[in-house]
């Protein structure tokens, strides 16, 4: 057909990358594939180039990290940061996936011991804990919507009265539930790049495979503050001993807990 052709060839040449990669892309996919690619990713700060660089240790040098966070931390790095700095993972790296994969089983086995068994198995110290800790709960960071969602409630609950139980001498008292929370907000933001996950509203994307994962995670950094030395304190004693803490901030003032020397020795 004449007209067709004759149309055909008045149209402008289409003229494509000279990479190859490119050689069969059309002139809209190409066009928005550099728009894209001229978008810079966001430029590091040294402090983060700093903390990657460490991380990226085979051992990872626990002084230098101490004080390289003392001002500190990336939201992205804080959920590894903080297990290492607590004695939860080991400074050697290559250790750190068969010690979460334990410690994430004996975990479980504590759930099935401790928490999943009839009422009437309990004696009335442990029922009297319980109730304790399921007034306690919701109580929690009321201010804060992570902690208004009913799984995350059942993560504190399970966590806190296996703790209870492992802790005899101390049991339950009002205030480790405050330990807890930043715990799970930071290890919870570990699978979303270190995103605020205060809000709540990742949880349509959270499984419950990554909830099992940080309510253990939780429990044991938990389990690792000697009671005696750990205080949710008010401002005057911060100040008297701010050189002797190093504190956990999140965006919350009631999520900022003082911890007394323990990641120092």
């Amino acid at each position: 057909n004449n007209s067709s052709s004759s149309s055909t060839n008045n149209d402008p040449p289409v003229t494509y990358p000279k990479n190859s990669e490119h050689a069969n892309t059309s002139p809209t996919t190409t066009a928005t594939a550099t728009k894209t690619s001229s978008a810079a990713p966001p430029k590091k700060t040294y402090k983060e180039i700093q903390f990657e660089s460490m991380l990226s240790s085979s051992s990872i040098p626990l002084r230098d990290l101490r004080k390289l966070a003392w001002n500190g931390i990336p939201p992205p790095h804080r959920p590894i940061i903080w297990k290492i700095l607590l004695g939860y993972l080991p400074s050697t790296a290559s250790r750190h996936k068969a010690t979460l994969a334990r410690r994430r089983r004996e975990y479980k086995s504590a759930i099935k011991q401790h928490y999943d068994i009839p009422d009437d198995t309990r004696t009335n110290s442990e029922q009297e804990t319980l109730r304790q800790v399921l007034v306690d709960v919701p109580r929690t960071m009321p201010e804060v919507p992570l902690f208004h969602n009913d799984r995350v409630r059942r993560c504190l609950s399970r966590l806190l009265y296996i703790w209870a139980m492992r802790h005899p001498a101390s049991s339950y008292v009002q205030g480790i539930n405050d330990l807890a929370t930043p715990l799970i907000a930071v290890f919870l933001s570990g699978y979303f790049g270190g995103k605020d996950c205060l809000d709540g509203e990742v949880m349509g994307d959270v499984t419950d495979a990554m909830l099992e994962e940080v309510e253990a995670d939780t429990y044991w950094c938990v389990c690792v503050f000697p009671f005696s030395n750990v205080y949710i304190c008010d401002s005057t004693f911060c100040k008297k001993h701010e050189k002797r803490l190093l504190f956990f901030e999140g965006r919350e003032s009631r999520i900022r807990i003082y911890i007394y020397p323990v990641l120092h020795n």
